[in-house]
């Protein structure tokens, strides 16, 4: 770690009272130097005034970031290796029942299918499957693999077992809140979220808002996309209210300025709104039926088939009707391959972040195995925003291209449901036989009218520029020059502007933290 993160430990002073010794907290770290500092200084200020101690479970196993909260005055570790507060004859028995609730889970599973696993799967009634298969895809392209193996075996005893401490935790302990941020993944954090969410324990969830605002939203019941901001926002009533009141000259710069990355949003990735406009080379329509699908039918519309990241949280996004991104993508060039759909030209565009998750060539690979030719992969100059200009429609699962294309008057096509779903400028689907039946009359789908198009405007509006958080007052302390620092790696965190600031006030005298303690939080 730098010198800055030393100086730190030494500047910094302990808020945190040690005389308060009842858990009603827990804080759940997700293994980022910036998450660890806010959740330390927000988390030791709510333990003084409700009076409580806390317990910091960790997501990462690294000394650091007990170091950050232990400069505050916090030192009730839980190492879920180990169990809460067990001898080692309970660690030893806890961990045979696990091991059989692991063989009898296996036996469910091979019945059932991975496909009701993924839907259906729970731990103590807690729902579980989603989580533990977006974990077992995220690395090593195992999205590709069909049979249960040795991996996922190790996923889901992983999550059984921290499942069991958690659950024992939270039976143990008085708990009326939990810090955390939530996770479409197996990890402590997504586990512990889901659990508490289940079982009615408010959550406080911290996030940066709007890159330079720290903001919090009270998350006290279970849905299914609960740890996700966009769902979180898209459901919450105030949204379109907001949204609604914002002109259409406002949207049409706001949007032009989204698509050219001029500007940061909360909802798309900004790395993948660079990557995917990158090239500024124009294909027109006919350029590109002409050299890439070698044909004179310029009249025919073009189909372009999003692909996804692979390996990026297939279940957390929607309600998807495929068991994954890659099956997704799959079984749809295997339909038009077997139907020898030739309605339209099908255009397969690779994610603009594909190098970044280490799929680059795959989708190449993948359209090796079809003859149809109208079937081909976009050219790699091909920019997000030209392929919305020369596109008629959008075959993705989840994706914010829908929203670019229906901010256009282009129907997205949706194999599943979004979180934008339901709106009406998108057409949805609940079965795959719904999904491909729309495939075979995608041509003949009309243009999106004003109406719908301002509908998909406001929504990518409010996706990215509004919030429901409730937005704390700008910090001394995390000011803008501590943000910019941040702007490529949030690690840099720990740097020589805010040690400058830290000299001039303490954390327990900023802005930002009064605000945060002043707000009553039922």
């Amino acid at each position: 770690m730098n010198k800055f993160f030393k100086e730190f430990l030494k500047k910094n002073k302990k808020i945190l009272n040690d005389k308060n010794k009842e858990i009603k907290i827990l804080i759940i770290d997700r293994g980022r130097y910036y998450d660890s500092l806010i959740y330390s200084i927000l988390g030791s200020i709510f333990c003084n005034k409700i009076k409580s101690n806390a317990i910091i479970i960790f997501d990462k196993k690294s000394n650091i970031y007990k170091k950050i909260f232990k400069s505050f005055g916090f030192n009730n570790f839980f190492h879920n290796i180990y169990g809460y507060g067990n001898s080692n004859f309970n660690i030893i028995t806890k961990i045979i029942k696990n091991l059989i609730c692991l063989v009898k889970d296996l036996l469910i599973i091979k019945i059932n299918g991975l496909d009701w696993f993924i839907k259906n799967y729970k731990i103590r009634n807690v729902p579980m499957g989603d989580l533990i298969y977006n974990t077992y895809v995220r690395y090593d392209h195992s999205y590709l693999k069909k049979k249960i193996d040795i991996k996922f075996v190790k996923i889901l005893y992983g999550t059984i077992h921290k499942a069991s401490l958690f659950f024992e935790i939270i039976n143990k302990n008085n708990l009326k809140y939990i810090f955390a941020s939530g996770s479409g993944y197996a990890s402590n954090n997504g586990v512990l979220f889901r659990i508490a969410s289940f079982k009615k324990i408010k959550i406080i969830k911290l996030d940066i808002i709007n890159g330079n605002r720290i903001g919090f939203k009270v998350v006290r019941n279970y849905f299914k996309f609960n740890s996700n901001n966009s769902f979180l926002h898209i459901k919450d009533k105030n949204f379109f209210k907001q949204s609604n009141n914002i002109k259409y000259t406002k949207l049409e710069k706001f949007i032009k300025d989204r698509n050219s990355g001029r500007i940061k949003g909360n909802f798309s990735n900004p790395g993948d709104l660079k990557n995917a406009n990158k090239s500024k080379i124009s294909w027109s329509k006919k350029e590109l039926i002409e050299k890439i699908f070698q044909s004179q039918e310029f009249k025919k519309k073009i189909v372009v088939i999003a692909a996804h990241a692979f390996s990026d949280a297939p279940r957390q996004e929607g309600l998807i009707i495929f068991r994954d991104y890659y099956e997704h993508l799959k079984e749809t060039l295997d339909y038009i391959e077997n139907k020898k759909l030739k309605n339209v030209f099908w255009l397969v565009k690779p994610h603009p972040s594909s190098r970044s998750y280490k799929e680059s060539g795959i989708v190449a690979k993948l359209l090796r195995d079809y003859k149809n030719e109208h079937i081909k992969e976009a050219p790699q100059n091909l920019s997000a925003i030209n392929t919305n200009k020369i596109c008629d429609y959008v075959v993705t699962s989840c994706g914010s291209i829908s929203l670019e294309f229906a901010n256009s008057g282009k129907y997205p096509i949706i194999a599943g449901k979004a979180l934008y779903s339901n709106l009406g400028f998108t057409k949805d689907h609940v079965t795959k036989n719904e999904y491909f039946k729309t495939l075979v009359k995608i041509h003949k789908i009309p243009k999106l009218n004003k109406k719908q198009v301002l509908t998909s405007m406001k929504v990518l509006f409010g996706l990215e520029s509004l919030t429901t958080h409730t937005v704390l007052k700008n910090s001394d302390i995390f000011d803008n020059k501590v943000f910019n620092m941040m702007k490529n790696n949030k690690n840099n965190i720990f740097s020589k502007e805010l040690i400058e600031n830290l000299k001039k006030i303490d954390f327990i005298e900023d802005k930002m933290v009064k605000d945060f303690l002043s707000v009553k939080i039922k």
